[in-house]
């Protein structure tokens, strides 16, 4: 959503162990795979497979979670697997593929690229392509879930990683205003702070200032926005994560109408088990001193293209107690799509809202738009690009259209946003 500067991506998970077995009428291969801590506290994915031949091959990809996608890329590995019974180690450097998923397949054979066809652009790229796959296993990798390998030699299990991290963010926004009879342009500077344990439960702090300026001479408008979250994990288990988001944000404004406001927002949300989507139910409050607001929302967010494209629509529906602007009621749906660009370094969103939205809140920044005219649909892009290792860059423009019913005036704003990200 607009102005997303929490490129927190959630927690990294921890040791999910899930058997898989492919058996024939034949003897074939057979596939089992655990996570194991090794000496020196590197976690390694142990890949056990049981072949009935010599020559034949094993493809490994890890990937991490959706929204880790711009930041960590693939492992992908490929080995040949020897006669009989062979464990293979694969470190697992990066943390963040701990939360995300894994796909193992054994093969008949390896194709060179003469022997591909010549169709075949991804073999030519490669130089080779793997072929006639005997078995396959996937699952994801998670603290929620644990079994033990097939094979009845099997070790302990390792203990937990620890994958609980905190970040800090920062931006400024300059936005200025086209066909406004009231207002020239606005100023925001917002701080943010986030703590993650896990899946289980996290927390975070925003302080959000801002200042409009008006046309004609007639002032400014100072406000500032200060909120806190708390979220916890009710169920984490191998069905995927339930649980419930609260926060409440303090409003103190010039303007006499919004100062003072208190805004509590609740959400109850869905991951599901491989982190590849999600469902977020929310509902918030807002009294004014014109009217008392109730803003529902429903958001869904999705992988579309295996790691590198994903998804987040959100429906806005917003009820007043007494009319505003000639509204009862508004209605809107807001899409972003986020796509990976170069892996480890650069990601773009595009999004845009259609339909209508007034007094709304913004649980993705925690900020109410608390000027009473009716928002009728935006446009923008966000660019985040990952300078160095834990510090992001983001940079977003959005353009915003406005309708003042009580003076008849269409106008326009044009938000510029420059933001850094860090994580612990």
């Amino acid at each position: 959503m607009r102005h997303k500067t929490k490129l927190l991506g959630l927690a990294a998970m921890l040791l999910f162990l899930l058997p898989f077995a492919a058996l024939a009428d034949e003897p074939g291969p057979v596939l089992a795979y655990r996570l194991v801590r090794s000496p020196v506290d590197t976690v390694i994915l142990q890949v056990t497979t049981e072949a009935a031949k010599p020559g034949m091959w094993v493809g490994v990809t890890i990937y991490p979670p959706a929204e880790s996608a711009y930041l960590v890329p693939p492992i992908n590995i490929v080995y040949m697997a020897e006669a009989g019974r062979q464990e293979k180690g694969i470190p697992i450097e990066d943390l963040a593929h701990l939360s995300g998923s894994v796909e193992i397949a054994v093969y008949g054979r390896r194709l060179s690229a003469d022997e591909c066809d010549p169709a075949d652009l991804p073999c030519k790229t490669a130089g080779y392509r793997l072929a006639d796959m005997t078995a396959y296993a996937s699952g994801t990798l998670s603290v929620a879930f644990w079994q033990s390998p097939p094979e009845p030699d099997a070790t302990l299990v390792a203990p937990p990683v620890d994958t609980n991290f905190a970040t800090v963010s920062g931006h400024y926004t300059s936005a200025y205003y086209t066909s406004s009879t009231q207002r020239a342009s606005l100023t925001t500077s917002a701080v943010s702070v986030r703590y993650q344990e896990a899946e289980e439960w996290g927390f975070g702090l925003d302080a959000n200032n801002s200042l409009l300026t008006l046309n004609s001479n007639l002032g400014t408008i100072a406000g500032a926005v200060y909120s806190g979250t708390l979220t916890s994990a009710m169920v984490n288990d191998k069905d995927g994560v339930f649980g419930i988001r609260g926060t409440v944000t303090s409003l103190t404004s010039d303007d006499s109408n919004s100062n003072g406001a208190v805004i509590p927002y609740f959400a109850l949300y869905y991951k599901t088990p491989d982190k590849r989507g999600y469902v977020d139910v929310g509902y918030s409050y807002t009294g004014y001193v014109d009217t008392r607001i109730g803003q529902y929302t429903l958001t869904n967010g999705m992988e579309l293209f295996t790691w590198w494209l994903w998804s987040d629509t959100r429906v806005y529906y917003i009820t007043l107690r007494n009319v505003v602007q000639k509204r009862s009621n508004t209605l809107a749906v807001d899409e972003r799509l986020t796509a990976v660009v170069v892996p480890n370094r650069l990601s773009i969103s595009l999004y845009g809202l259609a339909g209508e939205r007034i007094y709304a809140f913004d649980p993705d920044i925690n900020v109410p738009y608390n000027l009473p005219d009716v928002h009728k649909g935006s446009v923008g892009m966000t660019v985040v690009v990952n300078a160095i290792k834990g510090l992001s860059v983001v940079g977003d423009a959005t353009y915003e259209m406005y309708r003042n019913e009580t003076i008849s005036n269409d106008y326009s704003v044009l938000y510029y946003t420059l933001g850094l990200t860090y994580r612990f």
